[in-house]
């Protein structure tokens, strides 16, 4: 599937952003044209990662009940869709997010490929669900949370998981940066050149070159994240919870010259299968 429907819906979002968002829509409203221009990080970058670890579990028949923990779009739904043995059986999805955008976003697509996607509008620090998941799904999504926040994001995904069920997540690893980080003068100039670039050589794309700019100069004025300055961190939060880790790897190495959070790069990553027991 991987970027089939883009140039149906990032026009879509960013129309839907400038109404749905609460102060978001410079993000979910440039993401899915980043996306087109290969600028940013969606999981399709891990997908070795997610088919070794998904596609077993998909086959198994006992994790039919997934759950999507934050979604910028549908490109969590749409890895987990591709692993999925169908037609003999779409598995049940829910995506928890706290902007409705990209929840509209995943309701739009699972009426393009045929399956139901549940939506809830929601943190998932304290979304709750009477019937346990088998499965939930996420991808770098740390760096959306302070690390004081994370021993109870762990810990609710573990109360919201059945025994036996698993977190499958891929998160980058910066060891040397702050506690936040964002654009620098220089990166933010440096990126928008490469939006306005990129969107010139790109056939198709509805945005004019004062619009992609615009858009990009948003973006980079906007975006920060909490970086994940050690996988060990996260190792000692899973315990905590009373995870089992059936894996835990770390890949790549830190660039000496790290670039701006969200974007495309060689970097350090853990990848996590975590097992409530």
């Amino acid at each position: 599937m991987q970027n089939d429907f883009l140039s149906e819906s990032a026009p879509l979002a960013y129309r839907e952003s400038q109404t749905l968002c609460n102060g978001c829509g410079w993000y979910h409203g440039a993401w899915q044209y980043l996306r087109m221009l290969g600028i940013v990080s969606p999981p399709y970058l891990q997908n070795e990662f997610y088919r070794n670890a998904i596609a077993p579990l998909a086959v198994s028949g006992d994790f039919r009940r997934v759950c999507i923990s934050g979604a910028t779009d549908y490109a969590m739904a749409d890895t987990i869709l591709d692993l999925w043995p169908l037609p003999e059986g779409a598995p049940a999805i829910t995506v928890v997010d706290h902007c409705p955008t990209p929840l509209f976003l995943n309701r739009w697509y699972a009426d393009r490929v045929g399956v139901k996607i549940d939506t809830a509008c929601r943190s998932m620090l304290d979304y709750r669900n009477d019937d346990y998941f088998d499965l939930i799904c996420t991808h770098s999504f740390f760096g959306f949370f302070a690390p004081v926040q994370r021993g109870g994001l762990i810990w609710n995904w573990s109360r919201l998981l059945r025994p036996g069920g698993r977190v499958v997540t891929s998160n980058r690893i910066r060891p040397t940066a702050g506690d936040r980080v964002g654009f620098s003068g220089q990166q933010a100039d440096d990126f928008v050149a490469r939006v306005v670039s990129a969107g010139q050589e790109l056939e198709g794309i509805d945005l004019s070159r004062e619009e992609l700019k615009v858009l990009a100069q948003a973006y980079a004025d906007n975006y920060f994240s909490y970086p994940v300055t050690s996988a060990e961190d996260l190792r000692d939060m899973f315990g905590a919870s009373g995870f089992a880790l059936e894996r835990f790897e770390i890949t790549g190495r830190e660039s000496p010259v790290s670039g701006p959070p969200s974007t495309q790069g060689k970097s350090m990553r853990v990848d996590i299968v975590a097992v409530k027991p």
